[in-house]
């Protein structure tokens, strides 16, 4: 079947879509960096003691890179958009359920959830699968 000039063209909307991933991947990346930040104050508000204040950053680097090539294959069984979306909806509720955090061990949950979530939205189709 002979390609015509339709198929040819670009998506006008590459642009827009570019700007979404961007933006997603610099929270991700921002994530860490930013709680190092805040790490002192939420440590003596939460009363998370000097030896459990690692875990905090640990929680996040340990489920993203742990699930970061199965959220490849959730990207190519739900599709990427599906996944990018979920991907930042629960990196949002996870971001939200960290900020609004009363002990520990919901902080320490919290930063696991936008692990997983962010791997999700990290995570670009595997291809295994072709």
């Amino acid at each position: 079947m002979p390609k015509t000039a339709d198929t040819l063209l670009p998506d006008p909307g590459r642009w827009k879509a570019l700007v979404f991933i961007a933006l997603a991947q610099l929270m991700v990346v921002l994530d860490a960096t930013i709680v190092n930040i805040a790490l002192p104050s939420a440590q003596q508000d939460l009363g998370i003691s000097d030896a459990n204040r690692q875990w905090v950053i640990t929680a996040y680097a340990l489920a993203f890179g742990g699930l970061l090539l199965f959220g490849g294959r959730i990207a190519d069984l739900w599709g990427r958009k599906r996944t990018f979306v979920v991907g930042l909806l629960g990196f949002a509720a996870a971001s939200a359920l960290g900020g609004a955090a009363t002990n520990e061990a919901l902080m320490l949950g919290s930063r696991a959830l936008q692990g997983a979530f962010g791997a999700l939205l990290a995570s670009p189709p595997s291809r295994c699968s072709r």
